[in-house]
């Protein structure tokens, strides 16, 4: 049985650290530069353990997703190794979001510009003092103006 069959019965059985220790010899054996990945790998599960060990971890989906990695290191595939759980996985998911947020941004932006233009009467009658104004006509714009401009500046991309 060759090292990559072995690999996956490894994973296949549960025994993730053998599948990483076999994957350190294929590597060595195919002469690929995979030390940073094992490495990284080797740590997320350790760590894994220790969390399982202390009770802190409840659920296996770290467990799989270092499982997933080996396998796709396995199929050649070039894969992003993170430690960070809150990492989005998908990338043009996430810049459509903030596009929509920059998007967003902007439109509240002139929304509040054009309500300020079209009520400076309001505005301006307040601040002589000369007409009892709501305060609700008197910041709305000024809110949604500001509102804007933190999502547009906060948006990335």
């Amino acid at each position: 049985m060759d090292l990559e069959s072995q690999i996956k019965d490894a994973i296949a059985s549960g025994n993730t650290e053998e599948a990483l220790h076999k994957m350190d010899e294929l590597s060595k054996i195919k002469n690929l530069d995979l030390s940073d990945e094992i490495t990284i790998l080797k740590g997320r599960l350790k760590k894994w353990q220790k969390e399982k060990n202390l009770g802190l971890n409840i659920n296996d989906i770290e467990l799989r997703q270092i499982q997933f990695a080996i396998l796709q290191i396995l199929k050649g595939e070039t894969i992003i190794i993170s430690n960070n759980k809150h990492e989005p996985k998908k990338v043009g998911h996430n810049i459509l979001i903030h596009k929509l947020i920059k998007f967003t941004g902007f439109f509240l932006c002139v929304t509040g510009l054009i309500i300020f233009i079209f009520r400076f009467d309001i505005i301006h009658e307040f601040f002589k003092g000369t007409k009892n104004v709501n305060f609700i006509d008197l910041l709305t714009p000024f809110f949604l103006f500001l509102l804007g401009v933190i999502l547009f500046l906060n948006s990335k991309r």
